[in-house]
């Protein structure tokens, strides 16, 4: 074995065996991204990984992992923190995290005890107990609260399998929700060690501090206390913390009003407006105009702290003409966007936001010049008023058509096909979340795996089973965050949707997938 690959940590096998996995680069463009000044990995040994002759008990990375480790690979440091900040219960991280004490093969060597927190046993009765760990976590550094793990001399006890993860969400996000303000962020996942179940709930620092307990329950929680985590207890907040969180919020607040102090003066007081996130109204020198109310939630971003290039926030662009309108309070103008050239972004988030677009028929013929295959096309034709035939005379007719994909595509619409990778998911991997689909009850996902999660779950929903009001939203928040991290398997979801929705709502048959898909 090439001595460059004994140099692969585990977590970087992880993001080797993603990207080889998700294709679109070759082994040596990967290698570039490993490779540095101390080491030099030999790109015909990959093919050792991707086998499983090296590093075989690696799970792959997420796509929000390879995500954020292509924007840091060039800081080892930072590629690694952000490695686990994205996802901490991925299986390296937590087999990082949690291994056995030298000697030992059923005790766990833990040092932090100021992030780690045991309990011998999982009883949900107590639930109240949980939440103050909880959230004395999120007011510190964030945590891991494990169970079936003895706290004295942190002995492995073992818990039943699945009844952490069985365990349903939302009754514990209502009671957090319930007895404290803000409410914290936490997951949950099960770990098999030394052939026992340990549970694992992970908690993220809270990114608005302190959170506060606002109810009373029996003489665990009091209403007004700050819980906060110390090394080896949770307990009421002292002073010296209290004071670090507020002070920590205030030159939080003074850097966020220096950067925009700072963007006024590069652009010029006379070059500056203000968005009303809320109205839509922008005002300024100049005057003011308003942006469309389906644009707003795009930029939902600002008013929820996330306007940070640094950290690759979203940014919108308005592209297109200005057209007058009459509103109470303002006389200026409204933004339309009007486009004569698309790109499959566009498509993307033209269905997701189920908007009227001024020409349909361009929507509908762009699958003749993209690349891709799966994008959503019968949104656009119920918009042109046209059916299979027609779509298909307009794909063939339009003009720079690509011949070599243009039959694969004329095929799918043709068949109504859905992507391959839709029948490799069952319904039953894909619960709790598609049941809460149908049940119109699913919320925001906040994190990667969640997000992975409904991109599986939409792509088992039958006719019947898809309600747009709910569901498109939902990819749409996927494709704000996450879309740099998923790409392809968001694309065919988002496809997949557009195809079952048109059945659903002309009510016909599905042919069965081309060899293509």
């Amino acid at each position: 074995m090439a001595k460059g690959i004994r140099n692969i940590e585990a977590w970087e096998a992880a993001l080797i065996k993603a990207m080889l996995a998700a294709g679109g680069m070759t082994k040596d463009q990967i290698v570039s991204y490993f490779t540095r000044p101390d080491r030099t990995v030999n790109p015909f040994r990959l093919a050792e990984i991707e086998k499983g002759e090296s590093h075989s008990d690696v799970e792959a990375a997420t796509p929000g992992q390879v995500a954020v480790y292509l924007r840091t690979f060039r800081s080892p440091g930072e590629a690694r923190q952000r490695f686990f900040e994205e996802n901490p219960l991925h299986p390296v991280n937590l087999r990082t995290l949690f291994r056995l004490k030298d000697g030992t093969t059923d005790i766990l060597h833990i040092e932090e005890t100021d992030r780690v927190e045991c309990k011998e046993s999982l009883h949900f009765k107590q639930l109240a107990d949980y939440a103050r760990v909880i959230v004395s976590f999120a007011n510190a550094r964030g945590g891991f609260l494990l169970f079936g793990v003895r706290d004295g001399d942190k002995a492995i006890t073992g818990i039943h399998s699945g009844k952490l993860t069985g365990y349903d969400p939302a009754k514990l996000n209502q009671h957090l929700s319930a007895h404290f303000s803000p409410v914290p962020v936490c997951e949950k996942t099960e770990m098999v060690i030394s052939g026992k179940t340990v549970g694992i709930i992970y908690v993220r620092p809270a990114a608005h501090k302190p959170i506060i307990c606002i109810r009373d329950e029996r003489d665990v929680l009091r209403e007004a206390d700050i819980y906060y985590r110390y090394p080896g207890e949770t307990r009421r907040i002292k002073y010296a913390e209290l004071v670090g969180i507020l002070d920590e919020r205030s030159r939080g607040t003074e850097h966020q009003w220096a950067d925009v102090l700072r963007r006024v003066e590069a652009a010029g007081v006379e070059n500056v407006a203000i968005l009303d996130t809320i109205t839509g109204e922008v005002s300024g020198h100049s005057g003011k105009f308003l942006i469309d109310e389906k644009l707003i939630p795009k930029l939902k971003f600002v008013a929820e702290g996330h306007f940070s290039e640094r950290e690759g926030a979203p940014a919108l662009r308005l592209v297109g003409d200005l057209e007058t309108i009459s509103v109470t309070g303002v006389h200026d103008a409204k933004v339309i966007v009007r486009k004569e050239r698309l790109t499959d972004g566009d498509l993307l988030r033209e269905f997701v936001d189920q908007a009227t677009v001024e020409n349909p028929r361009l929507y509908a013929g762009h699958l003749a010049h993209s690349a891709k295959l799966w994008l959503p096309i019968y949104f656009f034709m119920r918009q042109a008023r046209i059916d299979e035939a027609g779509a298909i005379k307009l794909l063939s007719e339009g003009p720079n058509s690509k011949r070599s994909h243009l039959g694969a595509v004329i095929r799918r619409v043709r068949d109504r096909s859905r992507p391959s990778m839709s029948r490799q998911i069952t319904a039953a991997a894909a619960e709790p979340e598609r049941s809460k689909l149908i049940d119109m009850t699913l919320g925001l996902p906040e994190t990667t795996e969640q997000c992975e999660r409904l991109i599986k779950a939409a792509m088992t929903l039958q006719p019947g089973e898809i309600h747009p009001d709910h569901l498109l939203p939902l990819l749409g928040h996927c494709l704000d965050r996450f879309h740099e991290g998923f790409g392809t398997p968001l694309t065919y979801a988002i496809a997949y949707i557009d195809i079952v929705w048109h059945e659903q709502l002309v009510g016909a048959t599905v042919a069965s997938a081309p060899e293509s898909a």
